[in-house]
């Protein structure tokens, strides 16, 4: 669960922002450009500066000692409980060796550059290197002050945060600098606590889809027209190693973490095995859109930023928009995120008391927020269930659920797979406890804990944003079980072979419509829900 500074929080959201590898790993990699290098200043926010303040990183200054943290975007959660694992990020990246040393992947990946790599890297400036020791005196406050567990699982917190400040201090590059800060969260080993650098100012667009069925990483979706079609990528190929890493599900959240967000790149070399049984390596280069490093609000084109502003918002609302479709008398629910406008879900839930039988597809579903989560279950329960006990720093509290008048009683069915996290996984739980319906498909992500976001700026009028995430609670279930790092099993599990997801059929699908009174065959059930191909503007 992950909540926001004064604010709400959530399950879940940035759940697998956590990377770990070996040494001569990195050294493995191929030497593309690393965005991170190319771009240091992120994208930042003008209200009321003058051009001549226009220096962001270059001129940075230490803060002084009472800058306090501001929740820029994040006002709208205010006061809302979020239950997401760790941000929902595409597709997700698995090391070609195992790492037996989970702890120290995330670091070791980016500080250990090769020879050509450390001359290809931007040299760390002065000025960004003292940013980046600020950023680590901020992330050591936040975490002393909230982090749920006050003895930090045994951690030596003042020796970590040396050990990282000698790191910084030695860096060759930002991203080198940034990992030391990454490893200090990664030392927590659990789904809601990460380091959010800022925000690179490009957006990359890999042109594939994929995730985990067990623990084979599969194309699932290919774009027309991406570079990775032209490759020659294809649904139901499986992508045995990124960068000379191994796909490995147990390590999925940490790569990620390290090649999305920690140290991005524009191409990527995959090993890919087709339906022929056949391996072969593959370079697929990511489409690359710049952003504007600086949206400066008081412009004469002012107009034309806010208009593509709220453009990108309206697009960001159809991604986490509800789909159903009817089977008969079977409502089929496909829930993309717990969110997104009241509203919505009270008309869904309106649906559903008008049929016989619903199946909850939650599989991709990385959370959200906590009233959703129990609004949902309120109108599928006819008694006051406890979902579990809240763990935080200063008390223990149950989580109750309290039944709606007239709640659904028809049949109901749950889909979830190795991507579903955080609240999905809390809610397809709670039905497994309570008998009250099937949960069918794969085993979840098992990430679930409770975090809040500290955002913070660097900058005076010209601010780059940074962010914490910090677990402040833990959650055990009624059973007296915590799904952290260990997920939920599926009653029925249903796994897609890759003559399926190349196929396009869902054999989960039509088996949990049957299982609720519908009839339906996988190649249907396939159909019912394509892929969203949506464009941002920025």
């Amino acid at each position: 669960m992950e909540q926001l500074q004064n604010g709400g929080g959530h399950f879940g959201g940035f759940g697998g922002f956590v990377g770990h590898t070996s040494t001569s790993a990195y050294e493995k990699m191929p030497h593309h450009e690393s965005a991170l290098e190319s771009v240091t200043c992120g994208v930042v926010l003008v209200s009321a500066v003058s051009s001549r303040e226009q220096t962001a990183v270059q001129n940075y200054q230490s803060p002084p000692s009472d800058k306090k943290s501001v929740a820029f975007n994040f006002q709208e959660r205010k006061n809302r409980r979020n239950i997401v694992p760790r941000s929902p990020i595409t597709p997700q990246m698995k090391p070609t060796k195992n790492f037996t040393l989970l702890a120290t992947f995330c670091l070791s990946m980016v500080m250990s550059f090769s020879a050509a790599d450390q001359q290809a890297a931007a040299p760390i400036s002065k000025s960004e290197r003292q940013m980046v020791q600020d950023i680590l005196k901020e992330a050591a406050d936040d975490i002393s002050k909230n982090y749920y567990d006050p003895k930090f699982h045994g951690i030596d917190l003042e020796a970590r945060v040396r050990d990282a400040s000698e790191k910084v201090s030695s860096a060759q590059s930002l991203s080198q600098a940034y990992a030391a800060i990454a490893d200090l969260f990664d030392g927590f080993n659990d789904s809601h606590t990460a380091f959010i650098p800022p925000r690179l100012a490009v957006r990359i667009q890999k042109g594939f889809e994929a995730r985990y069925v067990a623990d084979s990483y599969f194309v699932t979706s290919v774009m027309p027209g991406s570079d990775a079609e032209k490759q020659g990528l294809k649904r139901g190929d499986e992508i045995l190693a990124m960068e000379g890493f191994a796909c490995h599900r147990q390590d999925e959240h940490k790569l990620t973490y390290l090649l999305d967000v920690l140290a991005p790149r524009y191409s990527m070399k995959l090993l890919v095995r087709s339906l022929d049984a056949k391996s072969r390596d593959m370079l697929v280069h990511f489409e690359k859109k710049e952003l504007p490093t600086v949206m400066d609000l008081r412009s004469s084109t002012r107009g034309n930023t806010i208009s593509r502003l709220i453009r990108d918002r309206e697009t960001y609302e159809k991604s986490i928009h509800s789909r159903y479709a009817e089977v008969g008398r079977v409502l089929v629910w496909k829930l993309p995120v717990f969110g997104g406008k009241p509203e919505s879900l009270d008309s869904m839930i309106g649906k559903m008391k008008k049929a016989e039988g619903v199946v909850l597809d939650l599989r991709g579903n990385p959370g959200g927020f906590e009233e959703p989560l129990i609004d949902l279950l309120s109108a599928l329960l006819d008694h006051e269930v406890k979902v579990g006990d809240r763990i935080t720093r200063k008390a223990t509290k149950p989580l109750i659920v309290k039944p709606t008048h007239r709640p659904f009683t028809g049949k109901v069915a749950v889909l979830i797979d190795s991507a579903s996290a955080s609240a999905s996984e809390l809610f397809a739980r709670v039905i497994q406890l309570e008998k009250r319906g099937m949960v069918m498909g794969d085993r979840s992500s098992g990430q679930v804990m409770e975090g809040m976001m500290y955002p913070h700026y660097l900058g005076i009028g010209i601010e780059i944003f940074y962010a914490f995430e910090i677990t402040i609670g833990d959650l055990v279930m009624a059973d007296g079980k915590s799904l952290e790092h260990n997920g939920v099993v599926p009653d029925m599990g249903i796994l897609p072979s890759a003559k399926d997801l190349a196929a396009g059929r869902d054999p989960a699908m039509a088996i949990a419509i049957a299982q609720v009174g519908g009839t339906i065959t996988a190649d249907a059930a396939g159909k019912l829900f394509p892929p969203l191909r949506l464009k941002y503007e920025w």
